[in-house]
């Protein structure tokens, strides 16, 4: 069995490739972030739509965003009163039609609503004046709509008389839709994330196979890359309120420091008058590829670094963690009586041999 002190390179190795998959996937994460919540406003489609799939109407969606309750929730309540001065079409609507008065609105709609806020929202619309469950059935039964009067009546006759109740019942029935709405999100997130980090791994030539040659071959580097981890890990709050800001800092002091081999370097034409000596200098391994074998490992390596952002920052977080603090612990040492048996083996083997 192989002593740690033995396999240090290979620790230090896997946690440079650890560190490296850590700092693009943060960085990726971050431009993913920024695209999904300012320029695609991800979350707030994906609620609407969510929401749409409930009622499949526009007048009750309407009056739902346009409820003081929600649109306390927006980031500039006044806009969503735009929304009331639209005329909607008949119940029964598709997605897309719920969707369209609120084109336009999306940056300042909330992306996430309690499902206290819902259902107090949805049983003042249904039923303003209603007082007692009674009242609150009556305004149900009266519903025209059938698939808004389908959904709401079956949980209000599971409460069995109790208003409370039923207002229970259709918070929980939102926080179960709002749990496949969250599968929808994180699902079409994943999507935009594989996009940001290829064309960051294309930007940035980040090449799995590049920079685990270079990390594995020259040993300042894999010894600077395992500190600079060691470093992040201590300076990185646990924390994710305290995280954000420290990790920005952490990722910009880590890349000044870091001398990865990153970036694009334009292949050389052969001069006319070259030299055997000039020609059997070793390439920059950054050379943007011409032929076919190194093209093939270069769109690999991409690839496959754009697979290990994927798995996301928590994932390569944990195995950072791990494979720091088995470097930092090193070989245990072994206890006084284990050692002189372990003295004595070798004496033994040192006189038989």
């Amino acid at each position: 069995m192989f002593g740690l002190s033995l396999d240090s390179s290979i620790i230090d190795f896997c946690i440079g490739m650890s560190f490296f998959y850590l700092i693009l996937t943060l960085v990726c994460t971050m431009v993913n972030e920024y695209i999904i919540s300012r320029w695609r406003n991800l979350r707030q489609k994906t609620l609407l739509e969510g929401i749409s799939g409930l009622f499949y109407d526009v007048p009750t969606v309407t009056a739902l965003y346009s409820h003081p309750l929600v649109r306390g929730l927006c980031r500039d309540e006044r806009r969503p009163i735009e929304i009331t001065r639209i005329t909607p079409g008949p119940g029964n609507n598709t997605l897309a039609e719920c969707r369209e008065p609120f084109e336009g609105l999306f940056k300042t709609m909330p992306s996430y609503i309690p499902s206290r806020t819902f259902a107090t929202a949805l049983l003042d619309i249904v039923s303003p004046e209603s007082k007692e469950f009674s009242e609150l059935k009556t305004a149900v039964d009266k519903i025209e709509n059938p698939r808004i009067k389908g959904a709401l009546l079956p949980l209000i006759n599971a409460a069995q008389g109790d208003l409370e109740k039923a207002r229970q019942n259709i918070e929980q029935w939102f926080d179960d839709a709002m749990d496949r709405v969250s599968g929808w999100f994180k699902s079409q997130a994943r999507w935009w994330l594989l996009l940001v980090a290829f064309l960051v791994c294309l930007a940035l030539n980040a090449d799995t196979i590049m920079v685990g040659k270079m990390i594995w071959q020259d040993k300042d580097l894999r010894a600077t890359v395992a500190t600079g981890a060691a470093e992040y890990i201590k300076q990185v709050p646990k924390t994710d309120k305290q995280a954000d800001e420290q990790i920005d800092k952490a990722i910009k002091r880590q890349l000044d420091k870091l001398n990865l081999p990153l970036g694009w370097v334009w292949p050389e034409k052969p001069a006319a008058t070259a030299t055997p000596a000039v020609s059997a200098v070793i390439p920059d391994p950054r050379t943007i590829p011409t032929d076919g074998w190194p093209l093939f490992f270069k769109i690999l390596g991409l690839l496959l670094t754009t697979w290990a952002i994927s798995l996301g920052a928590p994932f390569w977080t944990d195995l950072l963690n791990k494979f720091v603090n088995l470097r930092r612990n090193g070989n245990v040492p072994l206890k006084t009586g284990e050692e002189k048996r372990e003295q004595v083996k070798i004496t033994i083997g040192e006189k038989t041999s």
